[in-house]
């Protein structure tokens, strides 16, 4: 056998370096997580959401003809219009949605803006269930 100074030391690990100040590092790395999704909110609002509404104001401001008779449920007696491909009446898109209740093409929003909120929403709401109802440990 062979009676070598290297078979006869102790085989030692790595040194452990103690970190310092590491609540400090959590929390900076915390605080741009923070931030970064401020201002990734931020720019959602700004760039998107602000021009989907105007867009949807300019859609709603939209004059449209119908040329059948409907008639307005939101006012108490209804109101019906007289309306015929002769003499059409002209109405805002707005008006048509909320109180004609009728679909006019032209009157649509072409965004997925409703689909895209609602997801969202359940996001959030699952975000805040786990947050209440996470483990503690």
């Amino acid at each position: 056998m062979r009676d070598s100074a290297s078979e006869k030391a102790p085989i030692t690990g790595r040194k452990t370096v103690k970190e310092k100040n590491v609540g400090l590092r959590i929390c900076i790395c915390v605080s741009c997580c923070v931030i970064i999704m401020v201002l990734i909110i931020v720019g959602i609002k700004v760039f998107w959401y602000d021009d989907v509404q105007q867009e949807r104001e300019k859609i709603d401001d939209r004059e449209v003809f119908i040329s059948h008779y409907c008639t307005d449920h939101s006012v108490d007696p209804s109101v019906t219009y007289n309306c015929s491909n002769s003499e059409p009446c002209s109405f805002k898109c707005k008006y048509v949605r909320e109180n004609l209740l009728e679909e006019k093409r032209s009157c649509e929003y072409q965004d997925y803006f409703d689909v895209i909120t609602t997801i969202l929403e359940i996001l959030l709401i699952l975000g805040i269930i786990g947050c209440l109802c996470g483990q503690n440990n």
